[in-house]
């Protein structure tokens, strides 16, 4: 459990080139104590890397660690719409958004697609999709 908070709060602060290993490494399901991490954890630990590398605005490595991705989790597709935003590709971030409505990430897709669509200087469209992500999450000072 140590290590897996350790690596958590270090994750996002690696290179890009030490994240690569870092990547490869958690895709192998493996770690340093030679024990393997649960599927959960394991997509936990690389979904907050690459979460990290948006927060670095490293928008086409987090495209490039995404595309690597496996899994179909709704998270990835939150962060598959943040990167793309931030690149410059709000018309492809809405695709990624609209996979995510519907599960427990919907209010984060609804903020997202707002954050798209004013991008594209929709700003009537991008207004309906914060009142929506406002609706579902009314405490959540982001919305």
């Amino acid at each position: 459990m140590r290590l897996l908070l350790l690596l958590s709060v270090i994750a996002p602060l690696l290179s890009a080139c030490t994240m690569s290993k870092f990547a490869a490494r958690i895709m192998r399901h493996d770690n340093a104590s030679g024990s393997e991490l649960s599927d959960s954890a394991r997509d936990s630990l690389y979904l907050g890397a690459i979460e990290g590398l948006i927060r670095q605005g490293r928008y086409q490595a987090a495209l490039a660690f995404l595309d690597e991705y496996k899994g179909p989790s709704a998270r990835a597709q939150i962060l598959r719409g943040n990167a793309l935003v931030g690149a410059g590709y709000p018309h492809e971030a809405i695709a990624a958004y609209q996979k995510a409505i519907g599960s427990a990430y919907s209010a984060a897709a609804y903020s997202g697609m707002g954050r798209a669509e004013s991008a594209k200087g929709d700003w009537t469209v991008a207004v309906e999709d914060f009142r929506r992500a406002s609706a579902i999450e009314p405490a959540n000072a982001e919305y």
